[in-house]
């Protein structure tokens, strides 16, 4: 007999011994059945709202939800250390070089007593939100600092507000750097661009229009309120237009200035010019309608708010070259009529993406006051996202 064959034969005999038996089992079977049945319901899943990219701002955007609102949120953590006998170097009067020891309304700078450190580290954190209207692109923007800066003696803690500015079309209304330095693109690429020899002004509240054309000409014209204790009895703003025209070679800029408290004027003219995809240089003079009181290195008495160098007229020039793709050295010398001279070198290292790392080396001089010059470095580590 087959194993087949006694099967079936167990089966018949189970059936004819005990029926109720059987009975039982289908019963219990087809009840089982039914319980798996109802426990393998299916519930339909609860819609998932995720966060939309917006790609017509550029990178980084995303919708706010329930809006049709842009924003971004983006910043950098820094940490700079700087060392020498430059106050300009955030060292300030701690130093002994700071200290006019002759009676001459000058510091005294450059012979090696005043060599000191300063460190700050900052987190800067930006806002930007833009949504599209028909009357062009509405756009809120804010930049805050959160700083700890510290040198030989003390230290502090404190948070300001870098921009913080409404747009919409070419309309800007707000507090930004001054368009007499934002037009002309500041001036080299350099950390201490301004050291020595200070081509404008900054913060500064303003109403701002620009006009950005299709064949490269652009132009701006505005109104802007310095908040740095100048008075004008008549609330007279100040006047800033300028023009530039950019090509593939470059691109030449000129921007001009009314100070409305000192009666005054100034104006700057640059010249860029983009020589091959890794080296361009730029040219930029500026002349003032008065000589501002301010005399030696530096230029805290001018009164001409925007003719900030000494003299009649300034000069600048500068030169960007990158030589790999991880390593650029930028470099930048200053000049103006009462011979004040600054030369700047930087040379940033981009380690990875969104980290890099810059030595700077910086030297100024008066050549008209005796033991003037001064030398210092710089070392910044900074990670933007």
């Amino acid at each position: 007999m087959t194993e087949s064959e006694g099967k079936a034969r167990r089966l018949t005999s189970a059936r004819g011994k005990n029926p109720l038996l059987l009975g039982a089992v289908a019963v219990g079977a087809v009840s089982g059945s039914a319980r798996a049945a109802d426990a393998i319901v299916a519930v339909e899943p609860e819609p998932m709202n995720y966060v939309r990219v917006c790609d017509a701002f550029g990178v980084g955007f995303f919708y706010i939800p329930g809006t049709e609102t842009c924003l971004k949120i983006g910043g950098y953590v820094r940490f700079d250390i700087g060392v020498g006998d430059m106050p300009d170097y955030g060292l300030g009067a701690d130093a002994p070089d700071d200290i006019d020891t002759d009676g001459d309304g000058i510091a005294d700078m450059g012979d090696g007593r005043g060599d000191a450190s300063y460190q700050q580290a900052r987190f800067a954190l930006d806002v930007d939100a833009r949504s599209d209207t028909e009357y062009g692109t509405l756009r809120g923007y804010t930049r805050l600092h959160f700083n700890y800066d510290q040198d030989a003696t003390s230290s502090s803690h404190y948070i300001e507000v870098e921009y913080a500015y409404i747009e919409l079309g070419g309309f800007r209304v707000g507090m930004n750097d001054s368009l007499f330095s934002t037009f002309p693109a500041y001036a080299g690429y350099v950390i201490s661009d301004d050291l020595g020899v200070p081509y404008g002004p900054f913060e500064i509240s303003q109403i701002v229009y620009t006009h950005t054309g299709e064949d490269g000409f652009s132009a701006a014209g505005g109104l802007e309120l310095p908040g740095d204790g100048a008075t004008n009895s008549d609330y007279m703003p100040n006047v800033v237009v300028g023009a530039s025209l950019t090509r593939d070679w470059g691109a030449v800029t000129f921007i001009a200035a009314y100070d409305a408290v000192a009666e005054e004027g100034a104006a700057k003219l640059r010249l860029d010019l983009t020589l091959s995809d890794k080296l361009s240089v730029f040219a930029m003079a500026g002349y003032s309608t008065n000589d501002p009181a301010g005399t030696g290195v530096g230029n805290s008495d001018a009164n001409n708010y925007y003719a900030q160098w000494n003299g009649d007229w300034a000069v600048w020039a500068g030169a960007n070259v990158q030589l790999t793709d991880k390593l650029a050295f930028y470099t930048q010398a200053a000049y103006d009529e009462d011979e004040n001279f600054a030369f700047v070198a930087d040379l940033p290292v981009t380690v990875v993406d969104g980290f890099t790392v810059t030595p700077e080396l910086a030297y100024r001089d008066n050549f008209d006051i005796p033991d003037a010059d001064a030398w210092g470095g710089y070392l910044r580590f900074e990670r933007t996202f």
